[in-house]
């Protein structure tokens, strides 16, 4: 009797297949992940963007961007309930790659993005961060980052959020692109959609 051990599903959302009103929609549960605090943005039809923030949509024509909000919801994306098939599973992703730049003019050096990860290491859910730089100011262009190509292994994850430094300020404000996602589990189940 064949077993499975360990199921995965490759995804590489671009968003371009949400349909929007105004420019704008809402996206809660997308191929298997939660995302809050983001919203859908095409930026061919939209006013939402300036001009030099059109290659926030990497594949056009869509793009998630957050906004600043103070107070506001922070950006996060998480596992999507219900992934797999075994109610005894642990459903977690690993995060490969995406696209992503802080949006706007920008007057200071640097801008900080800081991720923050709930990671499943040895059964307990740990917190890690990773820090990436924009420098100069201005416009930024979108950077793609393949974290394993840069030495960097983000696994077993259950959610990570996206925060921005300007000026020792916190600031939500960025747009996000090409997420490459693995999602998997450990226990057996088989990942479904």
């Amino acid at each position: 009797m064949y077993k499975t051990l360990f199921a995965v599903l490759l995804i590489s959302t671009r968003f371009d297949d949400i349909p929007t009103t105004d420019g704008q929609a809402a996206i809660e549960i997308y191929d298997g992940l939660l995302f809050e605090g983001l919203t859908v943005v095409n930026v061919s039809d939209s006013s939402l963007l300036d001009d030099e923030d059109r290659d926030c949509a990497t594949s056009h024509t869509n793009t998630l961007i957050s906004f600043s909000h103070p107070e506001g919801q922070t950006p996060q994306i998480k596992i999507g309930p219900a992934q797999l098939n075994d109610k005894t599973s642990s459903p977690m992703f690993d995060l490969l790659s995406l696209s992503i730049k802080p949006p706007q003019k920008r007057s200071s050096d640097p801008v900080v993005i800081r991720y923050k990860f709930w990671q499943i290491l040895d059964g307990k859910i740990e917190t890690t961060y990773l820090d990436l730089v924009f420098h100069g100011v201005g416009h930024h262009a979108i950077a793609h980052v393949d974290f394993e190509k840069y030495g960097y292994t983000i696994r077993n994850l259950t959610a990570f959020e996206i925060t921005v430094m300007e000026n020792n300020k916190l600031d939500f404000a960025f747009c996000l692109d090409d997420l490459g996602v693995r999602i998997h589990d450990m226990t057996g189940g088989r990942v479904t959609q």
